[in-house]
């Protein structure tokens, strides 16, 4: 018997270590949603009770969402006039204007409905405090006295005739 040569047949393993080839035309960014550039508004006539109408829809539509930081700052803050199709409201801390701002878009979209298309424009103005009207709270006996002492001067001339000390 002839014994017949056994023949090695070879087998290729894919290789899969290697790592696939990637290229920069596959991947793609996506495009980050841009907001509308600010638009001149219409020359809208609208009377700022009106506009204070409408603000309090937005700010009633903001606490039915539960958005509770934005419905304070709006209850807070309120317009302050229209001139020319630009409704000026006013804030007191940078806060409300970056809440104010946020929603920028939203409230002019609602505005907009609700002047039947017209566009109407928003600035932010600051209102600053006045710091002399702001109360002081009186917490020792010393300051209260103080208080009722510049407020009705007989409280001083009691004090001196009847020999009281408010620090005992």
């Amino acid at each position: 018997m002839v014994a017949t040569p056994k023949v090695k047949t070879e087998q290729t393993v894919p290789n899969t270590l290697s790592t696939p080839k990637i290229s920069l035309k596959n991947i793609t960014i996506p495009k980050q949603e841009e907001k509308p550039k600010e638009e001149t508004p219409d020359n809208v006539v609208v009377n700022a009770e009106t506009c204070q109408k409408i603000w309090e829809e937005f700010t009633a539509a903001l606490k039915q969402k539960g958005n509770t930081n934005a419905y304070m700052v709006f209850t807070n803050t309120q317009p302050q006039k229209v001139e020319e199709g630009w409704l000026y409201v006013g804030f007191t801390n940078p806060l409300q204007e970056s809440i104010l701002l946020e929603l920028k878009w939203e409230l002019m979209e609602f505005f907009s409905k609700k002047l039947n298309g017209q566009k109407i424009g928003f600035k932010t103005v600051l209102i600053e405090e006045d710091k002399t009207n702001t109360k002081k709270v009186l917490y020792t006996d010393e300051d209260k006295l103080r208080y009722l002492s510049e407020k009705h001067p007989l409280v001083d001339e009691l004090k001196k005739r009847m020999g009281l000390d408010p620090n005992i």
